[in-house]
């Protein structure tokens, strides 16, 4: 049951995701390598239940899900979800961005603000972003952007295996300098 409940912030984009499906393809791979493909999955207790491009009703465990798959005709719809573990316990499906030596992964979360003067509440959307390299089980959370300190010294700890790339980072002035092109150039010019 504590599986399920690490998989709350999937169902929040899940349901955003499951709204586009009439442009939108689903290939469901399992940890064994089997792949099912729909237009639209649905939520049960343990796992999802989508209908089959052959009209056959499947059901399948969160624990056997190794990705899902998204295309469609537009680029916002091709994408793919992974369960990434970011503590212990927890994992959650990622919206893979890049892979190699170190992934980036992104991580859609929907908050909620209850108005102090009534009853209402806001919904807050935002995206955080994960680091993982290969070699370790946990990915790690990076926020911010390369003109904040505290995010210069997250990269700066994080990729302390490459001097060259802390030397840019160091040298930045002000400039910003994306995460994307950071998690580049240690996949490329560092061992």
């Amino acid at each position: 049951m504590s599986f399920m409940k690490n998989f709350t912030l999937f169902f929040l984009l899940a349901s955003t995701i499951s709204s586009y499906g009439q442009k939108q393809m689903f290939t469901i791979v399992s940890v064994n390598g089997q792949t099912f493909n729909t237009k639209n999955y649905k939520q049960k207790n343990n796992g999802l239940s989508f209908k089959e491009k052959d009209g056959d009703k499947t059901s399948i465990a969160y624990s056997e899900i190794d990705k899902i798959i998204s295309t469609g005709k537009k680029d916002r719809f091709n994408f793919t979800l992974k369960p990434i573990r970011f503590s212990e316990k927890k994992s959650v499906f990622m919206k893979e961005i890049l892979t190699g030596k170190v992934s980036l992964y992104e991580r859609s979360v929907t908050d909620f603000a209850a108005s102090v003067n009534n009853n209402n509440s806001t919904e807050i959307k935002y995206k955080s972003y994960y680091l993982k390299k290969r070699d370790r089980p946990i990915a790690e959370f990076i926020d911010g952007n390369i003109t904040y300190l505290k995010f210069k010294n997250n990269i700066i700890h994080y990729f302390s295996d490459c001097d060259s790339l802390i030397t840019k980072v160091k040298r930045n002035k002000g400039k910003l300098i994306k995460l994307e092109d950071i998690v580049v150039y240690y996949n490329e010019k560092c061992n």
